[in-house]
């Protein structure tokens, strides 16, 4: 064999094994820059159990600016699209479009004023959409858009419903979240213990200081007697650490509830404050179980799409 064919006949034999290495999986995460709201990171903290680990972070609100010589997998849950001319995400983004909420509002943010779902459901959003059908869709609305669209989608509700509640007991706190001055009021004329108030709004915290808030908010809601809130993702996540809580919509954009407040005890501000709801403060009973189904399913996708070659 003459020096030249050995030559290439060696970089073939190197060449196929490279091919047959497996070379480890990279995985990339959520995070955000510029929102006030630690509901985002609680969503992230919900996609990150199911992650190896985090070789990389991804701005929600710049996907298609992600780059990388190696492709990264990523759960791309929640709330799309401050900023859809970022859309579709980059291809060096493997995802698992699951908990999908495509919002109609338009934000301070999005400089375009164009509607997001203008641009997600628009041709080449949709292409994109098609490349990782079925979409998981976190509400009915964002369901209804998608099909609509002729994208393969199902209603998967929202993947802070997998978080798990730590091995602690109970204490006796009452926590109310994100509610009205009305409410609140309303609420400690109504109990025979006091009522702490928290928020998921917070404007000056940044980077890992706000997963380290987000994760102290879910250790106090796991640990509580009793929430009321008017936010999704606080209610949710009680739902899944097993915390009685009660949902005040208040919300002027309702439809990105449908199909979510079915799984809550849920009341609006007004009837609450006439007194027209049935939870006991005193001694909350447990919620509903309809939930665990989704969990389930939220679960045994995420595991398999990490596991997938």
């Amino acid at each position: 064999m003459s020096a030249g064919v050995n030559c290439i006949w060696s970089a073939a034999v190197k060449l196929n094994f490279f091919r047959r290495r497996r070379l480890p999986a990279k995985y990339a995460a959520l995070n955000y820059f510029g929102t006030n709201n630690l509901g985002d990171e609680i969503q992230t903290i919900a996609a990150l159990r199911f992650l190896p680990r985090v070789d990389a972070w991804a701005d929600r609100d710049q996907l298609s600016a992600f780059l990388s010589d190696t492709t990264h997998k990523i759960i791309l849950n929640g709330w799309f699209l401050r900023r859809p001319e970022h859309w579709p995400p980059s291809r060096c983004l493997h995802p698992l479009i699951v908990s999908f909420h495509l919002t109609r509002r338009v934000s301070d943010l999005n400089f375009s004023k164009v509607a997001p779902s203008s641009t997600v459901l628009g041709p080449k959003g949709i292409r994109y959409l098609k490349n990782h059908e079925p979409i998981g869709a976190r509400d009915l609305d964002t369901l209804e858009q998608l099909r609509a669209a002729g994208v393969r989608a199902y209603f998967s509700g929202c993947l802070t419903l997998t978080l798990r509640a730590p091995h602690s007991p109970r204490r006796g706190e009452i926590y109310a979240v994100d509610v009205s001055d009305e409410v609140f009021a309303f609420l400690a004329c109504h109990s025979d213990v006091p009522i702490t108030r928290l928020t998921h709004a917070d404007h000056d915290l940044t980077g890992q200081a706000r997963f380290d808030r987000a994760a102290w908010l879910l250790a106090h809601y796991s640990s509580a007697k009793a929430v009321v809130t008017g936010r999704l993702h606080c209610a949710l996540p009680c739902l899944a650490l097993g915390t009685p809580v009660l949902f005040v919509e208040s919300a002027d954009d309702p439809y990105r509830f449908h199909g979510l407040r079915d799984l809550l005890r849920h009341v609006s501000e007004p009837q609450l404050l006439e007194g027209r709801y049935q939870f006991d403060l005193r001694s909350p009973t447990p919620n509903g179980n309809d939930w665990c189904v989704l969990r389930d399913q939220l679960e045994e996708r995420c595991k398999c799409f990490i596991q997938e070659e």
